[in-house]
């Protein structure tokens, strides 16, 4: 028998080594934040918009009104968050910012004139190094509403829409001229994806319905000039509806498709993957929600087995389980010898009108995915019901869950994993979730309240729950932080991400203030 000396040792023994465990565990999981950036501000009002700009860093930029003309400040910080240069852009009255991109070590400024009659775009093209530009007036051949921005080395694509109908501009760096691409302004539809390579072809999906009134995608393929060189049409079998979809490239000029279909254009019922080869012949492959291994695991562990048991009792039966979500596809990843398709559950919320006030809710531009805007254009900010009770209003987009989905370049799913979203809500439709990926696993990323939070998987495997670590302050100019008011996370370079928003802060003088800042992630 022990004596009470040598049980005691045992207990501290034991107790010292699993702290130790549980320290490496945490330090191992934890996201590293070592460096930061704060500037004071008046406002959110007065807060910053950033762009990356890859292994270059990142650049700020905020619009100053002016009498004559308006200034755009522009800083750019190096990846250790230190100021490389600053400066200001001349922008002519009546003409916003819409979007910016970083491309080939230069930075595209996209500004619209929404009052003018002639709508002419303006893009100013400044150099990544020194911060030198040059303006360039893009003539809007059609008076359409412009969505979509997009840069490449020898072109620049402006996507939108005519009385319904989509249509992208392109503008040749080289001679300087616009013209329409061609096969598009003939049927209402949406502009689900524009994109262009290293060799400056452009592919263009568009989301419309066929003769049949089955959704279909229409996939347009041009080269570096502008012209158009093959069509492919990818029509959806029995009574399914192809809602959106995104492209990746695969071996011998193949590509996959992945996206959601439904039976109607609002709700997904599930993933389709079509492999599509140089000629355009395809194969599509259909996989119901409810065939996901973990589609369902951001549920509570009661209610998820009850939803898996009551699906395998209608297998059994020779019945199929259907479920209707709301479903945006994001991302579609090359990833070793196969690709990741990301996408986020939704649902609209409304309020009474004489209960407005709810949670604090993420702003996100409506410009940021094209995918997105057709369920943007689906919810307006008032919702008439029953003409007898009080009038509702939108109330934003609440979020259930991500998921991860990987399959090969024949269309095969191979393995799913999913990432519940705990309380987020949006005004607009966006990609929270970020992921990053190393050859053994996915880890993913996203923003709540003051804090980040991780999960680390590998294929149907979880290797690390979830991980909460706050947003830290390293103490520039203040000393303590009251509340993350508005904040968002954005991919950066290699395994580094940033976060940045608005905070509101004591400061060493306990005065309360407003900063913006920007936190550098590593991951672990």
């Amino acid at each position: 028998m022990f004596s009470t000396s040598i049980k005691s040792r045992l207990i501290r023994n034991l107790f010292c080594t699993c702290l130790l465990i549980h320290i490496a565990y945490i330090l191992q999981a934890q996201v590293i934040q070592n460096s930061r950036v704060e500037i004071g501000v008046s406002s959110s009002f007065d807060s910053y918009s950033v762009v990356s700009l890859d292994s270059l860093g990142i650049a700020l930029y905020r619009n100053f009104t002016g009498p004559a003309e308006n200034q755009l400040e522009i800083i750019r910080l190096d990846t250790a968050l230190n100021q490389v240069w600053k400066g200001f852009l001349p922008i002519p009255k009546g003409y916003t910012v819409a979007s910016a991109k970083s491309v080939a070590n230069k930075l595209f400024f996209f500004l619209e004139n929404k009052t003018a009659v002639d709508r002419i775009f303006q893009v100013f093209v400044v150099q990544i190094k020194d911060g030198s530009y040059v303006s360039y007036p893009v003539r809007n051949i059609i008076a359409f509403n412009a969505t979509e921005f997009i840069a490449s080395k020898k072109a620049l694509l402006i996507g939108g829409y005519f009385n319904f109908r989509p249509v992208v501009l392109f503008y040749s760096l080289k001679d300087h001229r616009s013209r329409i691409l061609p096969g598009f302004l003939n049927e209402p539809g949406e502009l689900t994806q524009i994109k262009t390579s290293d060799e400056g072809n452009i592919e263009v999906i568009v989301s419309a319905k066929n003769n049949s009134r089955k959704k279909c995608l229409w996939i347009r393929h041009f080269d570096e000039a502008g012209d158009l060189t093959k069509t492919v049409v990818l029509e959806s079998s029995e009574n399914k509806n192809l809602i959106f979809g995104r492209t990746a490239k695969a071996d011998n000029n193949n590509e996959v498709i992945a996206g959601v279909y439904g039976k109607n254009s609002q709700y997904s019922r599930g993933i389709f993957v079509a492999e599509v080869n140089s000629f355009g012949e395809y194969v599509i492959r259909y996989y119901n929600f409810a065939d996901l291994h973990n589609f369902f695991h951001y549920m509570k562990a009661k209610r998820e087995k009850r939803i898996k048991e009551r699906i395998e009792r209608r297998r059994v039966r020779g019945k199929k389980t259907k479920f209707n979500y709301r479903f945006l596809v994001h991302e579609l990843i090359p990833y070793g010898n196969q690709f990741l398709l990301v996408g986020e559950a939704f649902y609209p919320t409304y309020t009474s009108l004489y209960n407005a006030t709810g949670p604090r809710m993420l702003g996100a531009s409506p410009w940021s995915y094209p995918s997105s805007r057709y369920y943007n254009n689906l919810y307006p900010t008032r919702y008439y019901g029953n003409p007898y009770q009080s009038d509702l209003m939108f109330d934003g987009f609440r979020y259930t869950h991500a998921i991860v989905i990987g399959f090969d370049a024949h269309a095969k799913i191979t393995w799913d994993n999913s990432f519940e979203i705990n309380g987020l809500k949006s005004l607009y439709l966006d990609q929270f979730v970020k992921i990053l990926t190393e050859k053994e696993k996915v880890e993913l990323f996203y923003l709540f309240q003051n804090n980040i939070r991780s999960k680390v998987i590998s294929n149907n495997q979880l290797e690390e729950g979830i991980i909460q670590d706050p947003i830290l302050s390293f103490g520039q100019k203040n000393s303590k932080i009251n509340w993350v008011e508005s904040s968002r996370l954005e991919y950066w370079y290699g395994n580094h991400l940033f976060v940045y928003g608005i905070q509101s802060a004591l400061t060493s003088k306990n005065e309360f203030g407003k900063i913006f800042f920007i936190n550098k992630l590593t991951a672990p």
